[in-house]
């Protein structure tokens, strides 16, 4: 445990040396640090790089432009049963990208509250290019989801792979930081078997941008 916090606040530390975070207040209950340059992201901007997505209750994004932070809440379909959610959105992430190189896949409890966290590299090919060979598109980013009375509470950062070493950081440090000030549900101890065979491998989770 001391371990575990050690490591936290030189996390914490080495990231507010390069980038400052500040507190935001994403609805009623929920919190996040983000950096103090990232501002909220037009509708303009969210429709124009998420067009397939309805837009989330909050989103913000980089001075340069290449990094954003989602925030947003849905119905989900597996009550209180995180190790569920765990695994089907593994697999959703799996069959979504043509490659996914998994840097961070696992269940954490923080103050009694479950959350899953993947953090991954994935590789798809760009349907919309003319060229012969298309390019293969490469995006870094971390995800973090809780429930909470059987509403799936979603964080997500995002940025092109080639600017993965300079946000890897901040987006760690920022994942950190989420906070939702509800009690949190039961739930049983976790046991995560890797080895297990997913019956729900395939079944897609509602869209992670729309909205209740």
């Amino acid at each position: 445990m001391i371990k575990k916090v050690s490591a936290l606040l030189i996390l914490l530390l080495l990231t507010s040396a390069q980038t400052k975070l500040v507190k935001v207040n994403l609805d009623k209950n929920v919190s996040i640090k983000l950096p103090a340059d990232f501002v909220i992201m037009s509708d303009n901007d969210i429709a124009t790089k998420y067009p397939s997505y309805r837009k989330p209750i909050a989103m913000y994004i980089s001075p340069d432009r290449f990094a954003d932070f989602g925030y947003n809440v849905s119905n989900g379909v597996w009550g209180n049963d995180i190790k569920l959610l765990h695994d089907v959105y593994k697999a959703t992430i799996n069959n979504n990208f043509s490659k996914v190189t998994f840097f961070r896949d696992t269940i954490i409890t923080v103050k009694n509250r479950d959350f899953v966290e993947f953090e991954y590299v994935s590789e798809i090919q760009d349907e919309s290019s003319n060229q012969t060979v298309k390019p293969i598109i490469k995006v870094y980013t971390f995800k973090k989801y809780a429930l909470q009375n059987g509403e799936i509470y979603q964080f997500s950062f995002n940025c092109p792979e080639k600017y993965k070493d300079k946000y890897q950081l901040t987006a760690q440090s920022i994942m950190a930081t989420a906070k939702i000030n509800l009690i949190p549900n039961k739930h049983k101890p976790i046991m995560m078997e890797s080895n297990k065979k997913n019956p729900n491998k395939g079944k897609q989770p509602e869209n992670p941008f729309k909205t209740k």
